[in-house]
């Protein structure tokens, strides 16, 4: 083990040095401290003040940390198992190569110190996590990268503040962990992780922050300004969005939802800035549903099936995507005028559709499309009928809508919670 260029051969005790007097203790100030009583009995961390320094290959196990404060510090190749800290800060230090096992933060602070727009002064974490929980702690400005493809819990409950300096910047990433989010509001960043992962959110908000994995489920939560939750499979249900895109790159269960927008000012004029369903590939399928009231949505790619809405100005169109939109399925919907710009919409089936001018189009081209019941209360709704070619086929029965439902965590192996939390358990001490 080493800090700063001390060996524990040489000595007993070490000063972490680049300024005067860095390390103090309570009652004293500055004060040495022996790192084989650091490894030995890691409650003597609590209360320390470690400031401007170097620590390196220390192996920390069994016990609660409160008080401790950390500033410019770099925390290199370590390890913490079997830890609680509380009512801990985190200034500028960087947790790099550092792997944690069964390790809570209640209560702590982590987040830059100097200039918050240079990516050196941001607390960053590279390393492992297996069972690692952040309660009620704030996170600001902050870099977590965790690499390791476990199959443990990363945790967040009862956050108020969290955030990247980049709106949807790098926050917290995962390479495997099961990301669950419980209560909390996250002010900006992407949490996310790769293809090996989960994700839980619910009681949750979002502002200009996502969440990803490969299965991610969301409910009873609040995403806005522009955040962009998503997965291979992606379910959200009972929860409120307002703008933003969903990307989906399998398929996704979006139902009784609010679907909320913004309105935006372009040199083209205003417009509405509904929920963007955007797909990964053309065939990916999405189900949507809503609450009673007036949505709003931006249908961009896939196979698309939306029921029991109505959407106020929906914007239905390929916009930069060059891919034609695959299908897109109606049923007892209706539209409150609509952009149909830029759409190539290859087939569908609508049913108890009816649909409110004005009906914006250019370059559309609409076809393969059977129609049960479609209306158009107040006359035909098109702007430029020279701009719109449009099949559709009316049938003279309704069609078979199997009813929509989400698969849940449990049929894919799932669990919401760990029976156990993470953090220091007498019981649970490495036997070494």
């Amino acid at each position: 083990m080493r800090c700063a260029g001390f060996s524990l051969g040489n000595a007993f005790f070490f000063l972490i040095i680049l300024q005067a007097g860095v390390l103090s203790m309570p009652n004293t100030s500055f004060s040495r401290v022996n790192l084989q009583e650091i490894v030995r009995t890691p409650r003597s961390l609590s209360g320390q003040y470690i400031k401007d320094g170097l620590l390196e290959d220390l192996e920390i196990k069994n016990a609660l940390v409160t008080g401790l404060r950390m500033q410019n510090v770099k925390f290199l190749k370590s390890s913490f198992e079997n830890i609680t800290f509380e009512d801990c800060i985190f200034e500028k230090v960087n947790f790099a190569r550092t792997n944690f096992t069964n390790v809570l933060f209640k209560n702590c602070v982590f987040k830059e110190y100097g200039k918050r727009s240079d990516p050196d002064n941001l607390t960053q974490i590279t390393g492992t996590a297996r069972d690692v929980m952040f309660q009620a702690c704030e996170l600001r400005n902050i870099d977590f990268s965790f690499s390791d493809a476990s199959s443990g819990y990363l945790l967040f409950k009862d956050i108020s503040k969290a955030s990247s300096v980049e709106v949807n910047g790098p926050f917290i990433f995962s390479g495997g962990a099961h990301i669950r989010i419980d209560n909390c509001s996250i002010q900006s960043g992407i949490i996310g992780d790769d293809d090996a992962a989960s994700a839980m959110v619910r009681n949750s908000t979002f502002a200009n922050a996502s969440v990803y994995a490969d299965k991610t489920f969301i409910s009873g939560s609040k995403f806005s300004n522009g955040s962009n939750p998503g997965g291979m499979l992606l379910v959200i249900i009972n929860s409120e969005l307002t703008g933003g895109n969903l990307h989906i790159g399998g398929t996704a269960y979006v139902l009784n939802n609010d679907y909320k927008y913004t309105e935006k000012k372009t040199p083209y004029g205003d417009f509405l800035a509904g929920v963007g369903i955007k797909t990964l590939k053309p065939e990916n399928k999405v189900y949507i549903t809503g609450k009673p009231g007036e949505h709003s949505l931006r249908i961009i790619s896939g196979d698309v099936e939306v029921r029991n809405i109505t959407l106020v100005r929906p914007i239905i169109s390929q916009l930069n995507n060059s891919a034609p939109l695959t299908a897109l399925n109606l049923k007892d919907v209706t539209l409150q005028g609509a952009y149909w710009g830029a759409l190539t919409l290859l087939g569908g089936k609508w049913e108890n559709v009816r649909i409110e001018p004005p009906v914006e189009v250019k370059r559309t081209t609409i076809q393969n499309v059977q129609a049960y019941r479609l209306e158009y209360p107040k006359g035909l709704p098109f702007t430029d009928k020279s701009q719109i070619r449009m099949e559709v086929k009316e049938v003279n029965q309704p069609f078979d809508w199997p009813e929509i439902v989400a698969p849940t965590p449990e049929e894919h192996g799932l669990t919401w919670w760990p029976e156990v939390e993470p953090g220091y358990r007498p019981d649970h001490v490495s036997r070494q």
